[in-house]
């Protein structure tokens, strides 16, 4: 059986609780994902989309790179995608603005995983938890201000507040390779505490 089916086998079998089991295997092919839009309603659209690799991050915008093809084609290359709070908010918005983008691999929300270790809140709260500091400017900025820089942009046209909403959306992804490595090794950990 191939490694692809063997992920949808896992994951169809163990469901969305238990992928983080899959993140030792397939680290070096995990992409971790975020997006902003202009706000959480069904009216409301993809901003940005921001993608790291464990190496690059890869950002496209609305207007300037966001493409369906590209964005499918992007994604085709990972065997499993990691988000916060994804299973909720970022996967089900990407599947309504662009239906069958997404490609059929295992998701790991690493907000049920921080959940199960006992840590509560939203992104900002956990990386403060897990002593993840972010620079300055970026630092100030919360999930809500994202769709606020874009509306500046947009109404000005003044590139620094694309730049910053960009900036700000690359340390999530960034860190949510982060939050992943110490978690699944606490899971791991756990786990083998278990065995024993």
């Amino acid at each position: 059986m191939a490694a692809g089916h063997l992920r949808l086998e896992f994951f169809s079998r163990c469901g969305e609780s238990e992928t983080w089991r899959l993140y030792g295997f397939f680290r070096e092919e995990a992409v971790f994902l975020d997006i902003e839009t202009t706000g959480m309603g069904m009216q409301d659209d993809i901003t940005v989309v921001g993608l790291f690799d464990g190496v690059n991050t890869k950002t496209m915008v609305k207007g300037v790179n966001l493409d369906y093809r590209a964005l499918a084609k992007e994604l085709g290359k990972y065997k499993i995608i990691v988000t916060f709070n994804g299973g909720t908010f970022d996967i089900p918005f990407i599947g309504k603005r662009y239906p069958k983008l997404l490609p059929t691999i295992p998701h790991i929300d690493l907000r049920t995983l921080t959940g199960r270790l006992g840590y509560r809140g939203g992104l900002k709260q956990i990386e403060k938890e897990f002593g993840i500091s972010r620079r300055e400017m970026v630092g100030r900025l919360h999930g809500g201000d994202a769709a606020l820089l874009w509306r500046m942009f947009r109404g000005s046209g003044d590139e620094h507040y694309l730049k910053l909403l960009v900036e700000y959306n690359e340390e999530d992804v960034i860190n949510l390779k982060k939050i992943a490595d110490v978690c699944t090794g606490e899971m791991e950990r756990r786990m083998m505490a278990l065995a024993n």
